[in-house]
């Protein structure tokens, strides 16, 4: 009897409990779509910079919310490289933004207001970038889906890291779906 009366006595503090819990926790949503000015409803990705901008990365092109309205930036218009995105990261170190697109790797500085595009011409980006990790001094490593993980310092491509069926060390895949480095000095790689 004792027994069955601190099991009920025990539901009723976790019924209390757990109401109150959900209680606190609720949410509220707001809408924001292209009726709001975004550029499309597809959103890949969202970050936010250290100016408190929100950054939402879409199927065409990147967004700036400043809490009312939006800046629209394509390829058309601000010299992005390709309008799909795949991946904002605000890099804490610079405070600018690097940018993974289906067009390649651009950073958008925040205080010249504009993108500069990493490219072919100077070794850097032809394909789809999705993942970024960075160091405390300034090494970003790129996931470029097929190609690897290309590594680069003072914006200079330094080194590819590449799937060697030969090579049991090698990436596992060329297909770097997300990076995260850990303490400086380990790369995670999800392929």
């Amino acid at each position: 009897m004792i027994k069955k009366i601190a099991f009920i006595l025990f539901l009723f503090v976790q019924i209390s409990f757990g109401q109150e819990l959900s209680i606190d926790r609720q949410l509220t949503f707001y809408k924001l779509d292209t009726e709001d000015g975004l550029s499309n409803n597809l959103v890949r990705v969202i970050e936010q910079d250290t100016l408190g901008f929100m950054w939402i990365g879409t199927a065409d092109g990147i967004n700036r919310y400043d809490g009312n309205d939006f800046s629209v930036y394509r390829k058309e218009n601000s010299g992005l490289t390709d309008n799909y995105l795949q991946n904002i990261v605000h890099n804490t170190n610079t405070g600018n933004l690097l940018i993974g697109s289906d067009g390649g790797f651009d950073l958008f500085n925040l205080e010249k207001n504009a993108f500069e595009h990493f490219s072919v011409e100077n070794t850097i980006l032809s394909n789809s970038v999705n993942s970024f990790a960075f160091t405390s001094s300034g090494t970003i490593y790129a996931g470029d889906f097929g190609i690897g993980i290309r590594v680069f310092e003072n914006h200079k491509q330094t080194h590819i890291y590449k799937h060697d069926a030969d090579d049991s060390q090698s990436l596992s895949s060329n297909e770097i779906i997300a990076l995260k480095i850990q303490s400086d000095s380990l790369l995670w790689v999800g392929t």
